[in-house]
């Protein structure tokens, strides 16, 4: 559902492997495509089976229902262990004695905040202990990285080799096309908070 570190880096790495074997853009030895192989099938065998996402109101709304704990979130500290805090922005669902909460990592299922990514829309069920988790399957997210595994708010695809000389233009084009990825990710997270509002004020 989200799109985690180990998810988008696999994606990445899928991408350059077909590019490569298929020999479209260089020609390429078994030393090159080797290490990417290797790399690849690493990261898979890391990576989350998450399903994508096929009606995103309907998993919105499971969503909801099924976590106890939802909040806008500002990353407040970041800690050596991956430990982290959010101080809480705006309460969406369920009720908290304090503005900080405290996270944890579980694994490799689990998303740990980067210090790019301040604020979050947070899905969670918090511990015995009274901190979280962000599971890398849920609809938990940054603001900076919005993407999910839905055609709504996919991520955009690597930047392309360079096929022509010109290669200020053909970067330009790439962080053109980024940026359009990004605002149509953008525009679903801000209706899903729009809904998440409606839901808790019923």
């Amino acid at each position: 559902m989200g799109v985690g570190p180990f998810r988008y880096i696999s994606a990445v790495y899928s991408w350059w492997a077909h590019k490569l074997l298929a020999n479209r853009y260089t020609p390429v030895s078994m030393k090159q495509i080797l290490p990417v192989l290797l790399v690849f099938f690493y990261i898979n065998s890391m990576a989350c089976d998450c399903y994508d996402v096929k009606n995103l109101q309907k998993t919105q709304k499971e969503q909801f229902e099924m976590s106890s704990l939802i909040f806008v979130g500002a990353v407040e500290q970041l800690n050596d262990d991956g430990t982290y805090c959010f101080k809480v922005i705006e309460l969406l669902k369920g009720q908290l004695s304090d503005s900080l909460i405290h996270g944890k990592p579980l694994g490799y299922c689990y998303q740990t905040p980067r210090k790019w990514e301040y604020m979050w829309l947070i899905y969670a069920n918090p511990n015995s202990d009274g901190t979280i988790t962000i599971d890398e399957c849920s609809l938990s997210r940054s603001f900076f990285f919005p993407y999910l595994s839905n055609e709504q708010a996919k991520v955009p695809p690597p930047a392309p080799l360079y096929t022509t000389s010109d290669k200020t233009m053909t970067m330009l084009e790439s962080e053109a096309n980024a940026l359009e990825y990004k605002k149509r990710a953008l525009d679903v997270l801000r209706a899903e908070i729009e809904q998440l509002r409606k839901w808790r004020d019923e």
